[in-house]
């Protein structure tokens, strides 16, 4: 129990954390300019701009919702289905920022790939919640 409470911690203080103060300010920026592009009638720009902010947005977010829900150890129902869609959204977002954006791989993986770690942590947690839980 000790080493889920710590790896917990240390998943929102290291990963989470960071995450989530970069989403909120780069995703503002984001919409700003994905509504730039469609006044200037580049609707598939707009629309994977669109796409990408509310994918990643919903990774952070679900990864927030697992982490209290894991720390609190509370009986509420999760949804799996669900959160494992979100993850899937968020991780596929920092993919592709480590495909397609510029810089060295090693920075790209440094800089975009650690939202992947904590999706593939909470993957697992869900896993072994949904696996012990009743049905």
């Amino acid at each position: 129990m000790l080493l889920k409470n710590t790896s917990l911690y240390f998943v929102g203080l290291f990963i989470l954390l960071p995450t989530t103060l970069v989403t909120a300010i780069f995703a503002p920026m984001g919409a700003v300019y994905a509504l730039a592009m469609l006044v200037e009638h580049q609707f598939e720009t707009a629309a994977i701009l669109f796409a990408v902010i509310t994918c990643g947005s919903a990774g952070v977010i679900s990864m927030w919702i697992l982490s209290i829900h894991f720390k609190n150890n509370t009986e509420k129902s999760l949804s799996a289905l669900a959160h494992c869609m979100a993850l899937l959204g968020g991780s596929a977002v920092s993919i592709w920022f480590v495909i397609y954006s510029g810089g060295t791989l090693m920075f790209r993986l440094l800089f975009f790939g650690w939202p992947v770690l904590a999706a593939l942590y909470f993957f697992w947690r869900l896993l072994v919640y949904c696996v012990n839980s009743p049905p």
